[in-house]
């Protein structure tokens, strides 16, 4: 049982796929671009702040997150000097919403606003989170989605802005660029060797192939409909619903889920507790056959000034059923009694 990811479909079902689900994209809104990955997207928004001057050259710092795939800093290293903290030579910030959990947008977008600074939303973990009410993607000056993170899509990626320049280089873009095969290949290199432990080359060859491509933009229509159909079976819905099942199951310990919002649609959910439960609990999901891990997770949830606790991941993916969910919580617990 994968704890972070959705289920994968095969090369087979997804054949069956593309003839049987109408050609529609998901709703971000009319503000947005389908990509071939979120890591186009960025590479897009990278390329207009270039072209526009807001990054002069690639000494010009953009700020990232200090919890960053290591594709998306190969992509940021074409244009800017990413860096992990603040300083004169920021231009950009990228805040990562962690897990589907909203950075403190207000005190980001001020600081950005007082500075002067391009504000891109990373909604790699993200798909209908809001915060404060408003839909996270849409209060920064751009922002990137990645849909393989939360639906069985391989590749597909989205870029919304309210800048028409922008969203016009980037159907540009993705209309001169060429459908990214490769990447779906290497995108399934990548899960074969995750998903076994011997194939420890294929996951290698996947993770360098899979990490410099980024300027395939345009994106695979089947992966556009294998999210358009998990959104309408429900996939949301299925994730809302498991993140609700643990906060029930714990409703005992809040502190295990203290300062997560109990509206958001969750990647992951971080739980928190001393380090010696967390490694406990990993240990006996392991034993249930819960790929699981112990990580950082920043609960000041600002990109500025970042807190990073310790926290164990708890799967609510829409391949679960609630009384899975409740068993993974009750081996969790368990662990510590």
């Amino acid at each position: 049982m994968r704890v972070h990811e959705a289920p994968v479909l095969g090369w087979g079902a997804l054949a069956h796929l593309a003839g049987a689900v109408p050609d529609v994209v998901p709703v971000l809104g009319d503000a947005s671009v389908p990509t071939g990955s979120g890591r186009a997207a960025l590479r897009i928004i990278l390329e207009h702040l270039s072209a526009t001057g807001v990054l002069r050259d690639r000494n010009d710092a953009l700020l990232v997150p200090r919890w960053i795939c290591q594709s998306v800093l190969h992509t940021a290293h074409r244009f800017s000097h990413p860096v992990l903290e603040p300083s004169p030579g920021v231009r950009a910030v990228l805040a990562y919403h962690q897990y589907g959990f909203p950075q403190d947008m207000d005190a980001v977008s001020a600081r950005c606003s007082a500075e002067g600074l391009y504000l891109i939303e990373d909604c790699a973990n993200v798909f209908g989170g809001t915060y404060r009410g408003r839909p996270l993607g849409t209060i920064g000056d751009a922002a990137i989605f990645s849909f393989p993170k939360l639906f069985p899509s391989l590749l597909g990626g989205a870029l919304v802005s309210s800048d028409e320049a922008l969203l016009e280089r980037a159907r540009s873009r993705c209309e001169a660029s060429r459908r990214p095969i490769a990447g779906c290949l290497a995108r399934w290199l990548w899960e074969v060797g995750h998903g076994s432990g011997p194939a420890r080359r294929t996951r290698e060859l996947g993770e360098m192939t899979y990490g410099t491509i980024d300027d395939r933009a345009r994106p695979p229509k089947i992966a556009l409909r294998a999210v358009a159909q998990a959104v309408r079976a429900g996939a949301i819905e299925a994730r809302k619903r498991n993140y609700r099942a643990i906060r029930d199951r714990f409703a005992d310990r809040p502190e295990y889920l203290e300062g997560l919002e109990v509206d958001a649609v969750p990647y992951i959910v971080p739980l928190f507790a001393p380090e010696d439960d967390l490694r406990r609990m990993e240990s006996a999901l392991r034993a249930a056959g819960v790929v699981t891990g112990v990580y950082h997770f920043d609960v000041a949830r600002n990109v500025f000034e970042p807190r990073f606790v310790k926290c164990l991941w708890l799967p609510v993916h829409q391949g679960l059923d609630v009384d899975e969910v409740e068993r993974i919580c009750d081996v969790a617990a368990g662990a510590v009694r």
